[in-house]
């Protein structure tokens, strides 16, 4: 499981989205008004 902050996803998103289709690997995404949200792979 992959942990960022929106800033960071928001700075590096082509890298976290190949990590999470390479890996097959779950992303969660915090915001700054405590919610999270999650990115993962269908296949």
């Amino acid at each position: 499981m992959i942990v960022t902050s929106i800033s960071k996803f928001r700075k590096d998103t082509r890298i976290y989205f190949d990590r999470v289709i390479e890996d097959k690997d779950v992303l969660l995404i915090t915001r700054n008004d405590g919610q999270t949200v999650v990115v993962m792979p269908i296949d």
